[in-house]
């Protein structure tokens, strides 16, 4: 994801490409679509973030119909290392590509490495974020979560 602009109100504007080749994209199914991101939080509680197709969109001659979702990450308990994440997006292309489709395709698309940056990136480690792109939040430290990849959830 691209970084646009972030307006007067808040909303971050990024531009994403999805697709199945890194390079040669003109040979390849791409899709691409600017999407609006709200970033809330309660500190050391609670980081959500919004996103939806940009103002304007979709527009015709767009690739997608629909893109939103949330990303919500919660501490267990307040001071707590262990968190709980949830993460929603719907989708719908304007060429002929279902639900079942997208299944197959998750992975090879990279949808885990999207989900992971947008984690990391717009709603929680500060040390791994980009300055200025989202606005971040400092959940643990690093032990901490070695602690929680290790299974002590």
């Amino acid at each position: 994801m691209q970084p646009r602009w972030v307006s007067p109100t808040a909303v971050h504007r990024f531009h994403e490409i999805v697709s199945t080749a890194r390079t040669e994209r003109d040979t390849a199914w791409t899709v691409e679509a600017e999407l609006d991101f709200v970033f809330r939080r309660i500190p050391d509680l609670l980081a959500v973030t919004e996103y939806q197709l940009g103002e304007g969109h979709p527009a015709p001659g767009d690739d997608v119909l629909v893109d939103e979702g949330s990303l919500v990450v919660r501490r267990i308990t307040p001071g707590s290392p262990m968190l709980r994440i949830t993460t929603t997006k719907r989708v719908k292309f304007s060429g002929p590509f279902g639900g079942e489709s997208l299944a197959v395709v998750m992975g090879p698309l990279g949808y885990a490495e999207y989900a992971r940056d947008m984690f990391l990136r717009c709603a929680a480690l500060e040390d791994e974020a980009d300055e200025g792109v989202c606005p971040t939040w400092r959940l643990a430290t690093a032990d901490e979560n070695a602690g929680l990849e290790r299974g002590a959830l």
